[in-house]
């Protein structure tokens, strides 16, 4: 299981006199991608991108690129979070190569990290080519936090502060949880978008059972891992806002922005390790 993450833009690239050949270079840069079967993650495949012009001239006078000649792309893939700025790089390259392109924009929405909490729920990055005083070109790059780590940072100053009370209660509970490898497990994720409504008219609810084959976090620290017969289960340890542990549960509430909370409930079959 996993989130979606959805990923679209456009390139612009200045007009030239011989517009259809231009785009005929222009196919030529996007063939120079793989096809989606050929790539590794994450893709930029050369599936994804679309030219915006009439097929030529003579067939269709109605200019769709009356001083710019537009390639959209779009893809929805799972969970890109961690691996954001491999693409946004893999994106650039590209970009730099498309002869008399002059801008781009890349819009990601991170579901449910970026849900109505940043940006209407979108992350923007901007790039635009500028021309300087001795007539060299240059490429500028702006936009928001890339770093999956550094955009919940900013989210979590409106949430609860991560003192080091609330830290060691944190680590205590998924020690616990650590040495119950080998037992049952019933995990229920709750996510919705009515914040602190988990009734089922407003919450996507996901129950799954499995025994434990192991629980830890990832190398980059922020993320817990849980996993169980050939499945496994993730979610973001610095948007706990809360958690609580009973004989044999463990429940966390999460902030993943302005409406968006999500609960995960773990169950261990029996009474569990009292400790």
């Amino acid at each position: 299981m996993g989130f979606e993450s959805i990923i679209s833009g456009h390139i612009a690239v200045h007009t030239s006199p011989q517009s259809d050949a231009q785009v005929e270079l222009l196919r030529t840069e996007i063939l120079k991608l793989p096809k989606l079967n050929d790539d590794s993650w994450p893709f930029l495949p050369q599936d994804i991108f679309h030219i915006s012009t009439p097929n030529s001239s003579e067939a269709n006078p109605v200019q769709i690129s009356y001083s710019s000649i537009m390639i959209s792309f779009a893809m929805s893939v799972k969970q890109i979070d961690d691996d954001l700025r491999k693409w946004i790089n893999k994106f650039e390259v590209f970009l730099k190569g498309i002869p008399r392109a002059y801008e781009a924009k890349v819009i990601v929405k991170l579901d449910p990290f970026t849900g109505g909490g940043f940006n209407d729920g979108y992350l923007n990055y901007f790039w635009q080519q500028i021309t300087e005083k001795n007539g060299n070109s240059k490429w500028c790059f702006e936009g928001d936090p890339i770093e999956l780590k550094d955009f919940l940072k900013i989210r979590r100053k409106e949430s609860v502060p991560m003192t080091s009370e609330f830290q060691s209660k944190i680590i205590t509970y998924f020690e616990w949880l650590s040495t119950q490898v080998g037992k049952s497990v019933t995990l229920d994720d709750y996510i919705t978008h009515s914040k602190g409504n988990y009734n089922k008219d407003f919450a996507q609810h996901t129950n799954i059972r499995f025994n434990l084959n192991s629980f830890g976090l990832r190398a980059r620290g922020t993320v817990a891992r849980i996993e169980g017969n050939e499945q496994y289960f993730e979610f973001k340890t610095d948007c706990i806002t809360s958690i609580e542990k009973s004989s044999n549960t463990i429940e966390i509430e999460m902030d993943l922005g302005i409406k968006i909370s999500r609960r995960v409930i773990i169950s261990i079959e029996g009474n569990g390790d009292t400790r």
